[in-house]
Order: structure tokens, then C-alpha cells, then sequence
């Protein structure tokens, strides 16, 4: 029985994007032939899944985040606006070591993962990026327990990923790069996305540990549980995610929704609730429904009722979104907009037989408009999951742990 230990951010009952592409990977090892452990951050409530989650606690400020994040009454904001700021000042004081902001945590969790470790002697480590503290902890561990296998999983980028508004991206880029070099110099192997290989090929093409690098993908394709639907002259448009105006905009869409006059065309915004754009738009036209951060499972079933999926491109190019394929295992219609020429989510949804991709700099909203009114309205069967997982069988949680277990659980 071989042993393995994850170390993820936050985990169940309200999980991270990256949370959900790691379940999909470690539901699937045969339970006879593995036992997965996972160290992941406490938000205050119980987990249950066949699991042992041990987690670990994040301080006062995020740990009042957890418990006041999805409460949406006048005094909560107010008491969120205070922790933020409190969180923006405890930033300042990690500027220099960025992006490491918990030393503290990442302490009280490396020495939770060597009692672990003195019970169990696990076979493999594998450390999700982000949070940094994953990687930290990994690399210690393998240290201190050298015939441990170590993997750093990239499904964020750490260099060539998101830049924090106050440092200008050549000061980021040289410091992850520095922190990456410094905890993967032990690590067994490597995986990055395959949407930043050409970064980081650039990156490491003279360094050691070029050689210890796999490129894989975001493992989120997978067989949904479809009902039979029922026949609707409602038109309704579904977005799952976040919205930070520095990374992606809903603006374009709005305005090309806006153009179209028609009651039966419905948009609902699920996971975000404090995008002052999209709210003023919601004030002024009833079609348009803003809801706050729920549950995978409650996302699920919004998604399950949309007549289109609706994706907003990242204005970094190395990002690639995983609810694109979670929106695929649909087989339902999806309208993309994208802000820069090679963003991600195009080379993945030109392969995909029922996507519109929207440019964001056509200012032709009117034209625009009616592309979308014609796709939208034209019939279309929805695409067979079968002949999805053939066109992106790298994106299932099946190809996943066969290259996982090929490469590094050997």
C-alpha cells in the first residue's frame, strides 16, 4: 500500500478551483493500491469525504475572513472592508520575501506534516501551488526524508502568473522565480501547465531542473450527471467564477446583452457578489441576477440549468480558467470573450464544436450583438461526452493519474 501526502490550500466543505482538480486526481487512485492523506487550510467547518484531512488554521484576520466571507448583510461587509485592510497592511510588512505572507502557518504545518510523517513514512509528497506554504512544506520534508518523493504540482503558475497590483511584473517574475529555484532544487518532479510551457521553457531551458519538468493539464473534464431537459423559451446565461476587474471584465458582455431586447434572455453571475460594474448593470436591467459564493454542488446545479456557459477571458495569458472544462463536460453551447490574442481559453475552445469566442476589443457592439443573438438561437445538439474526452482526453482526471502514476508514483 503505498502512502501518499498532499498539501493543497483550502479543502471541503468550500473548496478552491484547485482543490477540485486535486479530488478529481486522488478520487481516482484505487483505494486498494493507495492511501491519500491531505493537509489542508481550516475554515472553520467539517470535512467528510473518506478522507483524513488534517487542517491547519491561518490566523485571526483569514480565519474571521472564512467565517464572515459568505454573509452578505450591511455589517459583515463592513467588518470584511476592515480585515481586508488589516490583510493589505500585513502585506506590506512580506513585500520582501512576496509571495511568502504566513510564516508562522507554514511553520505550525511543517511540524504537523513530520508527526504525520513519523506515523505514516509516506511514499510521495505532493505540494499544490498555491499556496507558497505547500511548496515550503513539501521541500522541507524532503529534506529531513530523502527517500520521500517529492512533486511540486503547478496548477497556478508561481512565476509567469498573477501579479499583485503594487509591484511591477519584472520584480514578481525575479522573485518567484528566485523562491522557485530555491524550493523545487530537491523536488522529483515538476508539473506545470501546459498553458505556461512556453514561459517556462524560456525559463529553465539552461537549468538543472528542466529536466525534472512534465507538462500536463487541468484535470476538470469529466461525465456530468445530466437530467432530461425540460423545453424552455427562457434563454438563460451562466458564469462561475470570480470576477477581478485586473485579470477579467464582464463589461463587454453586459453591453452586448444589453443590446439585445428580449425578456426571455436571463444572466445569472454565480462566486461573486462585489464587482461594482456588474452590480450597477444588475440594478438597471432585472434580466441580470448576481449571486455570492456557493458550493460546488449549488454551482453545479445552476450550470446544469443554463442554456449557455459564459466564460470571461484572463488578461494573463498564462492562465488558463479550469471552469472551461467543467463547462465542456456539459456539451453545452459556450460564449467566451477574450481581451488579448492569446488568451488560453481560445486554443482550447476553437477545438471545442459549440463555442462563440468574442473579441473584446470589437467595438461594434451592435454587430456584435447579433453574432451572438444567432448563435445563441440556432439549434444545436449538445456535443456527446464521449466525443469530448476524445478531443481533450488530457484534460480528464483519468489521463491525469495514468501520466502521474507513470511518472513519478513508480
Amino acid at each position: 500500500m503505498k502512502k501518499i501526502l498532499v498539501i493543497l490550500g483550502r479543502y471541503f466543505p468550500k473548496p478552491s478551483p484547485n482543490t477540485l482538480c486535486v479530488q478529481n486526481i486522488i478520487d481516482l487512485f484505487p483505494k486498494e493500491e493507495y492511501e491519500v492523506d491531505v493537509i489542508g487550510y481550516d475554515d472553520g467547518l467539517k470535512t467528510s469525504n473518506g478522507y483524513n484531512v488534517t487542517k491547519i488554521k491561518r490566523g485571526l484576520i483569514q480565519s474571521l475572513l472564512y467565517k464572515f466571507e459568505d454573509k452578505t448583510d450591511a455589517l459583515s461587509k463592513r467588518i470584511i472592508s476592515l480585515l481586508m485592510w488589516f490583510k493589505r497592511i500585513k502585506i506590506v510588512f512580506f513585500i520582501p520575501v512576496w509571495p511568502w505572507v504566513d510564516p508562522i502557518v507554514t511553520h505550525q504545518e511543517y511540524k504537523i506534516a513530520q508527526k504525520m510523517f513519523q506515523q505514516n513514512r509516506y511514499d510521495t509528497v505532493i505540494s499544490v501551488y498555491m499556496p507558497l506554504s505547500s511548496l515550503i512544506v513539501g521541500h522541507k520534508l524532503k529534506q529531513q526524508y530523502t527517500d520521500t518523493r517529492f512533486i511540486a504540482y503547478f496548477l497556478d503558475s508561481l512565476s509567469g502568473g498573477y501579479v499583485p497590483h503594487f509591484m511591477k511584473k519584472s520584480t514578481y517574475n525575479k522573485k518567484a522565480v528566485k523562491w522557485e529555484k530555491r524550493l523545487l532544487n530537491n523536488a522529483d518532479t515538476i508539473i506545470f501547465m501546459e498553458s505556461s510551457r512556453d514561459y517556462h521553457q524560456e525559463v529553465y531551458q539552461n537549468s538543472t531542473l528542466a529536466e525534472k519538468i512534465v507538462y500536463l493539464d487541468l484535470p476538470v473534464l469529466k461525465k456530468q450527471n445530466i437530467v432530461n431537459k425540460e423545453q424552455s423559451k427562457e434563454i438563460l446565461f451562466v458564469y462561475v467564477g470570480s470576477i477581478a476587474l485586473n485579470m477579467r471584465s464582464p463589461e463587454y458582455f453586459l453591453k452586448l446583452f444589453s443590446q439585445i431586447k428580449n425578456d426571455n434572455w436571463k444572466a445569472v453571475f454565480i462566486g461573486e457578489s462585489n464587482c461594482a460594474l456588474l452590480n450597477d448593470y444588475a440594478k438597471t436591467d432585472s434580466r441580470i441576477k448576481v449571486v455570492g459564493k456557493c458550493s460546488h454542488e449549488d454551482a453545479l446545479n445552476y450550470e446544469s440549468k443554463a442554456t449557455v456557459l459564459l466564460n470571461l477571458g484572463n488578461k494573463n495569458p498564462n492562465l488558463a480558467p479550469s471552469k472551461i472544462f467543467e463547462y465542456m463536460s456539459w456539451g453545452k453551447k459556450i460564449v467566451s470573450t477574450y481581451s488579448i490574442s492569446n488568451d488560453t481559453s481560445i486554443k482550447y475552445l476553437n477545438k471545442y464544436p459549440a463555442a462563440l469566442l468574442l473579441d473584446e476589443r470589437d467595438e461594434d457592439f451592435e454587430k456584435s450583438a447579433d453574432v451572438l443573438k444567432n448563435f445563441v438561437e440556432t439549434k444545436m445538439e449538445d456535443v456527446p461526452y464521449e466525443k469530448l474526452e476524445k478531443i481533450f482526453w488530457q484534460n480528464t482526471p483519468e489521463a491525469f493519474v495514468e501520466l502521474l502514476k507513470e511518472k513519478t508514483l513508480k
